[in-house]
């Protein structure tokens, strides 16, 4: 069966785009809100299919991995909370998360 007809079949029309010399198929709308016609949309689908995009979260995946190998689980009560490692990779583990959130919205969205 031809692509083409894979997409005549299918209930919800697909449309195919071409960023950075590949092929991308995408719902005609997002959340059924965001058209594929849409500048807000194409930008989007554009940012989340730029290989500086995934390299990005490459990293922060990797930078995220290395903060938890830091984290110290001997680390007792007593101690100076402001002063510990531990108070320092709480905040990280914020920012990780709202990268991370920011991401998935975006490839919802796209």
């Amino acid at each position: 069966m031809k692509l083409s007809e894979h997409f005549k079949r299918m209930k919800t029309k697909l449309e195919k785009w071409e960023y950075a010399n590949k092929i991308v198929v995408y719902d005609a709308r997002s959340l059924y809100l965001f058209h594929h016609e849409t500048k807000f949309r194409r930008i989007i689908v554009a940012i989340v299919e730029s290989k500086t995009f995934e390299n990005i979260i490459l990293t922060l995946i990797i930078l995220n991995s290395l903060c938890y190998t830091f984290q110290d689980y001997s680390e007792s009560k007593l101690l100076s909370v402001r002063f510990s490692r531990n108070w320092w990779l709480k905040y990280t583990e914020q920012v990780f998360s709202s990268c991370f959130m920011l991401e998935c919205v975006l490839k919802i969205v796209s």
